[in-house]
């Protein structure tokens, strides 16, 4: 199954309908970015139980007999990203509703729900495209690299543009560091950026199926713009 194959809507449907191996690669693909979203929502670690219990319940919701994954449709609506914001959002809804409620019961004598104040929705929206946008660049590059194997011009130049981008290297220390002319790394890059550019909005069609090339690179740049 090629990289493309998983990011695909096709994963989608073959995890709603009940595929095992499927929805292992979907809850491991979207977990770390539903976990950010709890985590900002509630001001807590990562790791912390209600984050992760939460994280727990948007699965169950997705994979149970008629669940919402069921439900999702990529003619319908702004897209997958659009979608799996509602659903955790509607979850953490509900969870401070319940969470208030203990509060105002105050069972045990205590409660610990002033302890994470609760993010506004922008901070939320904001925090959740971020992520999401780190995980389809990842793809996105997972994808270019793959299309340049065997291609060793074309690898390095991606391997140059991950040295700019995550490590904030310029060209010129690029070049130091391996050696070669620093014309050849702008050239490189040059080259790497268009391949990472095709790639992030192939990944980005897998999502939004019914978009037009227009809307996707649109959709691209907004995103990008989250990075």
């Amino acid at each position: 199954m090629s990289n493309l194959d998983t990011t695909s809507w096709s994963l989608i449907r073959r995890a709603a309908a009940g595929d095992a191996e499927d929805r292992e690669r979907f809850a491991a693909r979207y977990a770390p970015v539903i976990r950010g979203y709890f985590s900002t929502r509630w001001h807590l670690p990562l790791s912390h139980e209600r984050v992760q219990d939460a994280s727990q319940e948007v699965f169950v919701q997705c994979f149970r007999q008629g669940g919402v994954l069921a439900s999702a449709n990529p003619e319908v609506g702004c897209g997958f990203l659009a979608f799996l914001y509602g659903v955790a959002r509607r979850i953490g809804a509900n969870l401070d509703r319940r969470l208030g409620h203990l509060k105002a019961k105050e069972i045990d004598g205590h409660s610990d729900f002033d302890e994470c104040a609760i993010s506004s929705e922008l901070a939320l929206s904001k925090s959740f495209d971020r992520a999401w946008a780190s995980l389809v660049a990842r793809e996105a590059g997972d994808l270019a690299r793959a299309r340049a194997e065997g291609h060793a011009a074309r690898l390095a130049g991606l391997e140059a543009l991950q040295l700019q981008f995550f490590e904030g290297l310029q060209p010129r220390e690029i070049a130091e560091r391996r050696g070669v002319a620093a014309e050849a790394i702008y050239e490189s890059l040059r080259l790497a950026k268009k391949d990472f550019r095709a790639a992030f909005v192939e990944v980005m069609a897998t999502y939004n199926p019914h978009c037009t090339e227009a809307e996707l690179k649109q959709k691209c740049i907004d995103l990008v713009a989250h990075l």
